[in-house]
């Protein structure tokens, strides 16, 4: 009788450490998943960063250059892109011999936006000296 109660009590802690450790394994497994899930998505934000930071310096530069052709350019135009859009705002006289200009590109994807703000001395145009570009 004594060695039915002795193989039951094996068997019965047999399986709670196989439940146990099942368990201990399902909750790593799940962890892993969400932190591996988290570093995608930071990822996929950052590289969204980064595209709109793209396309705002390349209507900074469109900018640059229609500003250099004609010194009456005054912006307020939007250009559109494969992975989004990007505006030119309306250019700003700062001054004789200053202007500022604005940009802003927007990703399609997620929505990121990221600006530019540049002044520049116009004084010797068509030479366009940056003054700051932020």
């Amino acid at each position: 009788m004594k060695k039915g109660k002795e193989k039951q009590k094996k068997g019965f802690i047999a399986l709670t450490s196989v439940t146990i450790l099942s368990a201990v394994f399902i909750i790593i497994f799940v962890g892993m998943f969400f932190v591996s899930t988290e570093q995608i998505l930071r990822g996929l934000n950052e590289e969204e960063g980064i595209r709109a930071l793209s396309l705002t310096g390349s209507c900074a530069e469109l900018s640059l250059k229609r500003l250099q052709s004609d010194i009456d350019y005054e912006g307020d135009e939007t250009e559109e892109f494969s992975d989004g859009t990007c505006e030119i705002k309306e250019i700003q006289s700062h001054g004789e011999y200053q202007k500022i200009i604005y940009t802003k590109g927007n990703t399609d994807r997620q929505g990121h936006v990221k600006r530019t703000e540049i002044l520049l001395d116009v004084e010797n145009h068509p030479q366009l000296e940056i003054e700051s570009w932020r």
